[in-house]
């Protein structure tokens, strides 16, 4: 039932807007337009006068709440589309210069599809009527010509492609409405379990955890260990759930500024350029921020409201171009975390009721996956991320690598496999103490991960000890990847309070399936490799 309402909806004010921009256009034509421009001038006036009444049907229907409770609305609701097609054949009819209408076929057959959502009964019944009564008008007028028959040809696939078209509208209509009510019964289920849990716990504190726990068990296990990756990831479900979505970002806050941290549709390392405060923010003028808003016409809206240089840096990003913007706040620890926004490139009415409500369900789960993530940080990454340097732990690593060998293995393909060692750390870190060790072991991998691609894993094996593995390269290739780390280290040197320190490494590579099929013949076979190769630069610098 809430479905038939929300398309009736969408036929009323469809139907408002197509019967008043009708109206005066056929009445602005019936004024300007030459008389001898048609057979029949004043069918123009007569359409215009069909179209106010139409308005009226529909206006009505609309102060009465949507509800259609007698025969004379219902006729109006119905027959308007019906209505358009007719006004459109007569109209093409009584011009003198008829000669092939199917590009004015086309538009008004998509046009009408738009005005109303069609139930296949209704949706069968206009096509046809607008096949035969096209072709009606074009046999009775050219006759048995080709350029009819040509019309014929090309109305009939038209028809075929609108009959298409105006189904998929339907039913992308009927999946937002089936998706709404799932949200809506996965909260109540929620807000019950809450409730039935308040209700048995006699210290408040104590059932909100509890309350907290069971909603994170409710929710899916986090399918990725950086929290970039599970916005990432939650970004392209809004997207795809939301059918005006095209494109989307997420931001959080992070020392008083917002910073990017997902995006679709957008250039994301352009966008982690810019960072906003939360005077910048759509929601900024809002009593309640965490309330959806709908912004229109982004570029207009950010010229009044950011700062020069950071409107010149969005318009240059071409992150100013969406005609219209869904954007919504959520929380974390029950504080203002972050927003999401989902942006439109063609209508600056592309949202309405169904995707704020939508959306704001959307921010619910967000919530809630994010306090996962936290607990999930807290518990599980100190056993698979080194603390100081941000780099695999050596368990951690024996993982990634036989996972990446289990794939080469199934592919086809090869896995290199570096293990590194900094030259002369010991000396940094007895000259100048611990701290500056442990910077330098930071300094290190931060460069690393500066230099390498993006699906290359690094570690630490310890100490001063770090491992590379690199899918999908052989030994010239993998050669080539630590050369470029080495240019890299050779143009920035580590600098620290009181001096600085041009940082090298030895390196030994193996490569699956080429020197080893396993993690241990591998990781020996790159290890021993690696000691080779610090033999021979000792060797080298020993005679400078």
């Amino acid at each position: 039932m809430a479905s038939r309402n929300r398309i009736v909806e969408y036929d009323v004010m469809m139907g408002i807007l197509s019967a008043s921009i009708l109206c005066v256009v056929e009445a602005l034509t019936y004024i300007l337009l030459p008389r001898e421009a048609t057979s029949f001038h004043e069918v123009y006036l007569l359409f215009s006068l069909l179209m106010a009444v139409q308005f009226v049907g529909f206006a009505l229907i609309y102060n009465h709440g949507y509800v259609v409770n007698n025969w004379v609305l219902k006729l109006v609701l119905h027959i308007h589309p019906f209505l358009i097609v007719f006004a459109g054949l007569v109209v093409t009819a009584l011009k003198p210069d008829i000669t092939n209408n199917t590009d004015s076929f086309l538009i008004a057959l998509f046009t009408v599809i738009l005005v109303q959502i069609y139930p296949l009964p209704k949706r069968i019944a206009l096509l046809l009527f607008a096949f035969l009564g096209f072709n009606a008008m074009m046999f009775g007028i050219e006759g048995a010509s080709i350029s009819a028959y040509e019309s014929f040809r090309s109305s009939l696939l038209l028809c075929i492609v609108g009959f298409i078209y105006a189904s998929m509208h339907f039913q992308a209509q009927q999946n937002r409405m089936e998706i709404i009510g799932q949200l809506e019964t996965e909260n109540k289920t929620k807000t019950a379990t809450n409730l039935l849990l308040v209700k048995m716990n006699e210290d408040v504190e104590s059932s909100h955890r509890v309350t907290d726990a069971m909603l994170r068990i409710t929710t899916e296990i986090l399918s990725s260990d950086r929290l970039d990756d599970t916005l990432q990831l939650l970004l392209d479900e809004a997207i795809r759930l939301i059918p005006a979505a095209q494109a989307g970002s997420i931001l959080t806050l992070s020392e008083d500024r917002m910073h990017y941290r997902a995006a679709r549709g957008f250039d994301l390392d352009k966008l982690k350029t810019i960072t906003l405060g939360m005077e910048d923010l759509f929601q900024a003028d809002q009593k309640d921020i965490f309330e959806p808003i709908i912004i229109r016409n982004l570029e207009s809206f950010n010229s009044a409201h950011l700062d020069p240089a950071t409107f010149d840096k969005f318009k240059s990003s071409d992150a100013l171009i969406a005609k219209s913007t869904l954007s919504c706040s959520f929380k974390s620890d029950n504080r203002f975390f972050g927003l999401i926004n989902l942006d439109n490139f063609g209508s600056e009415e592309a949202f309405d009721d169904d995707d704020i409500n939508l959306v704001r369900h959307l921010t619910k789960e967000l919530e809630i996956t994010i306090g996962i993530h936290k607990l999930y940080e807290k518990a599980v990454r100190p056993t698979k991320y080194d603390e100081l340097t941000g780099a695999c732990t050596r368990k951690y690593h024996r993982e990634l690598l036989e996972k990446a060998i289990e794939t080469a293995r199934k592919t086809g393909t090869k896995v290199a496999v570096g293990t590194l060692d900094i030259n002369h750390f010991k000396e940094i870190n007895d000259r100048y103490g611990h701290e500056v060790g442990d910077d330098c072991l930071a300094f290190f991998a931060a460069s690393i991960r500066a230099s390498i691609s993006a699906d290359t894993v690094f570690s630490r094996i310890g100490g001063d000890e770090f491992a590379l593995v690199c899918p999908g390269l052989g030994h010239q290739e993998a050669k080539a990847q630590t050369e470029i780390v080495r240019q890299y280290f050779a143009n920035h040197p580590f600098v620290f309070k009181g001096g600085q320190e041009h940082v090298s490494f030895a390196c030994g590579i193996a490569v699956y399936p080429d020197d080893g099929l396993e993690f241990d013949v591998l990781f020996k076979v790159s290890d021993t490799r690696m000691y080779e190769n610090k033999k021979l630069m000792k060797m080298e610098s020993d005679k400078k």
